[in-house]
């Protein structure tokens, strides 16, 4: 049954925020992802990275039309800190960490514990839902997958 209704500009607005996306197989892969809202960010696509769906689209540069990649294949987002400002999450407890990916890459940088009191352990943050932990670096935010953490560490 086709609509009788025209469009009439009931549309999502996004916005595109760049990336580059480390992979399980060690490919890097270079473009943005499309996040709902004037007012993207961090927090825009902390939610999209971490919704339930197994794969995401993702405008790689040089190419028209977006690809799909498996949320299990990707290891690291990397986004610019430029785009953190007005962040959701900033608001908790903050933790600098060490963490050992299980391709030997080391990352060192603050996470935010936003929890109840006494769920503000490192080991509550990193068992909480979601498949991706938003790490933030001097020049960059890194949304890490959980699975790929194989030692994480409190610094301090």
């Amino acid at each position: 049954m086709s609509s009788q209704y025209p469009d009439r500009g009931f549309r999502i607005t996004t916005t595109r925020l760049s990336a580059v996306v480390d992979l399980t197989q060690g490919e890097s892969l270079e473009g943005a992802f499309s996040c709902a809202g004037p007012s993207t960010g961090t927090a825009e696509l902390s939610d999209l990275l971490n919704h339930p769906t197994a794969f995401v689209p993702f405008f790689a540069r040089g190419r028209d039309a977006p690809i799909l990649l498996g949320k299990h294949a990707i290891r690291v987002v990397r986004l610019d800190r430029a785009c953190d400002a007005g962040s959701l999450d900033e608001f908790g407890e903050a933790r600098e960490l060490s963490l050992l990916l299980d391709d030997g890459t080391e990352l060192r940088g603050e996470i935010t514990i936003s929890a109840p009191i006494g769920h503000t352990r490192t080991l509550d943050s990193l068992n909480e839902a979601g498949r991706f932990l938003v790490v933030r670096t001097a020049s960059h935010v890194l949304l890490v997958n959980r699975t790929a953490i194989v030692v994480c560490a409190d610094v301090g």
